[in-house]
C-alpha cells in the first residue's frame, strides 16, 4: 500500500512541476506523506490500532478526493505560466498583464 501511495505522491510532483495543476502541488506531498505513515505503520514505529490500515486507506481516499477539488475550485487550475508563450496562463486564454 504504502509503495503505491508514493508512486503516486512522486508523480504528482513530477507533474505539478511539469503542468503546474494546483492540485498536483497539494496532492503529491500529501500522498508523499501518507506514504510514510504506511511505511512506519508496517515497520511498527507507529501504532494506528487494530483497524491502522483502515485509518490509512480512509484517510488516502477522503483526503485525494477533497485535495483534488477543492484548490482547483478555489485558486483555479494552474498557478504556472506556459513557458511556451510568456504571459499566458496554462489552460486559459488570459494574457497575464506585466
Amino acid at each position: 500500500m504504502g509503495r503505491r501511495i508514493g508512486d503516486h505522491g512522486r508523480t504528482c510532483v513530477f507533474n505539478a512541476l511539469r503542468c503546474g495543476r494546483v492540485h498536483c502541488y497539494v496532492t503529491g506531498p500529501f500522498f508523499l506523506g501518507m506514504a510514510i505513515v504506511a511505511l512506519l505503520y508496517g515497520l511498527g514505529v507507529i501504532s494506528l490500532g487494530t483497524e491502522g490500515w483502515n485509518f490509512i486507506g480512509g484517510a488516502v481516499i477522503i483526503g485525494a478526493v477533497v485535495l483534488i477539488y477543492l484548490p482547483e475550485a478555489f485558486l483555479g487550475c494552474s498557478v504556472t505560466l506556459d513557458r511556451r508563450r510568456p504571459g499566458k496562463e496554462v489552460g486559459s486564454n488570459r494574457e497575464i498583464a506585466h
